[in-house]
């Protein structure tokens, strides 16, 4: 009543309007008496319109609702959820399959082109490729999940998201990787078996690691491929690297506890090969996917998303240069006396990078988080 009529009295100078309504009266009260004003000064029903669009401007209401999805299938937390609930809970699967899945792979690589031990070092290889695998398929099953928990808005609305999720391309690359995480197990199952049948192993990883086309950074960069090649490439050589650490400390660990001789030259300088290779991917890639990343270069100390990357760019100099070492200091030596004591410092060397590299994967679920 008191915004009508003091609309009355001003109705013949809309502007007095501000001047008249008392200092506290809120952004929308004012929106409200603009209408009226317009109304009875003999505005059209297009006054009236203006008058809620400005009501609407001024209390615009809730922000995206529930069940909205994004170009790569992500989505508001559920309604009532926890931010961590959801976002945090991500964040967590991701790494874990990073992790086991990489390990697979990576010791997958290792078997295949750096290995010469005995049957039973390659069969506990296969077993360490088959449990992370294994792992690997039941985490993209949870990620599943928490994707339907969140496009849905409701976490009993879950299962009937599940087609929406899959609809997206983040669901299409969370299929891939179940698949390629079936394929590796079988894969390596088979392998462990006969030492010869390496397809469904190596199809396996394949799709798991082209699955980050769709399920990772590229799903919402430009130029979109060259952003899925460069992604493809850096978890290619990411997971030769990471995983074939792992596999070489396996390796040294398994000889030293059966108090055999630890033969580390050979293997070591057959791996220094591989992880010359991997690293120098790796690191193409990422500045090719830091350049689509970026606006600009103050971005890397202005936003969280460049303070995170310099962080993970921080452990992966730290883990390069341990591995530099081991390349012109350890290995040279290795290769002259193999079964000299320095085994046992690469051994340890190696433990410590495979420390780092865990750091470096739980940070990169982070920046993946912080990117889209």
């Amino acid at each position: 009543m008191v915004l009508l009529s003091l609309a009355l009295l001003t109705s013949a100078s809309p502007a007095l309007a501000d001047t008249v309504l008392p200092p506290g009266t809120s952004t929308a009260g004012r929106a409200v008496q603009r209408s009226v004003i317009a109304t009875t000064s003999g505005g059209s029903d297009a006054a009236t319109r203006t008058g809620r669009d400005a009501l609407a401007e001024a209390d615009p209401g809730p922000a995206a609702g529930a069940g909205s999805v994004t170009s790569d299938g992500s989505a508001p937390d559920p309604a009532g959820a926890p931010a961590w609930g959801t976002l945090g809970l991500e964040q967590a699967l991701r790494a874990v399959f990073a992790a086991t899945a990489f390990s697979a792979i990576g010791v997958f690589v290792f078997v295949r082109t750096v290995s010469d031990g005995s049957d039973r070092e390659f069969v506990l290889l296969c077993r360490v490729i088959e449990r992370g695998s294994f792992v690997a398929a039941v985490v993209v099953v949870l990620q599943f999940v928490v994707r339907a928990a969140r496009t849905a808005g409701d976490w009993s609305a879950t299962v009937h998201a599940l087609p929406e999720v899959l609809a997206a391309s983040y669901g299409s690359g969370l299929a891939l990787r179940a698949a390629g995480a079936v394929l590796l197990v079988v894969g390596a199952s088979t392998l462990r078996r006969t030492r010869t049948s390496t397809l469904p192993a190596t199809l396996g990883a394949a799709l798991v690691v082209g699955s980050f086309a769709l399920a990772g950074y590229s799903a919402s960069a430009q130029p979109r491929l060259v952003s899925a090649f460069a992604i493809v490439a850096h978890v290619a050589a990411a997971a030769a690297w990471g995983g074939g650490l792992l596999a070489l400390v396996i390796t040294l660990r398994h000889r030293s506890r059966a108090r055999r001789p630890l033969r580390a030259g050979y293997v070591a300088a057959r791996f220094s090969v591989v992880a010359t290779c991997g690293v120098a991917l790796a690191v193409i890639a990422g500045v090719a996917l830091a350049v689509v990343r970026l606006d600009s270069i103050d971005a890397l100390w202005t936003t969280a998303y460049g303070l995170t990357l310099v962080a993970k760019v921080t452990l992966v100099a730290l883990v390069a240069g341990i591995g530099t070492y081991n390349h012109f200091v350890v290995v040279p030596i290795l290769r002259v006396a193999p079964d000299h004591a320095m085994g046992r410092r690469l051994r340890w060397l190696g433990s410590v990078e495979v420390a780092l590299f865990a750091l470096v994967v739980g940070v990169n679920s982070v920046l993946v988080g912080l990117g889209r």
